[in-house]
């Protein structure tokens, strides 16, 4: 990872232009350890812009996609007790996204797994 690269993923929790940034550098990667990076400082009451254009990201890997299912509480859907009427549409919506493109075997295994 370039220097310039690892001190922007650095930076972007504290970027006030939002979530626009946080795209326009998505798009620029090209290795799954600086994803890994990103998802690593982003803040997930933030939103699922973020998350949801890492799990969709060419170099997303089953590494990353496991570690966005465990960042993002995903196992919540399969708990016996879990009321969907209590959780946001927006998280039951990408949680099951995440869940289906696990299973359907969607990643590969890389450098991060």
């Amino acid at each position: 990872m370039s220097t310039s690269l690892n001190e922007e993923i650095e930076r972007l929790p504290f970027d006030a232009e939002g979530v626009d940034n946080w795209l326009r550098l998505i798009a620029r990667i090209t290795r799954t350890q600086d994803l890994n990076q990103l998802i690593d400082v982003y803040n997930w009451d933030d939103g699922f812009i973020v998350p949801n254009a890492v799990m969709t990201h060419r170099e997303c890997d089953l590494g990353i996609a496991l570690k966005l299912f465990w960042l993002s509480d995903a196992a919540q859907l399969f708990a016996d007790s879990f009321d969907e009427s209590r959780a946001p549409r927006e998280w039951i919506e990408i949680c099951r996204i995440l869940t289906s493109l696990i299973t359907s075997g969607k990643y590969m295994t890389s450098t991060i797994t």
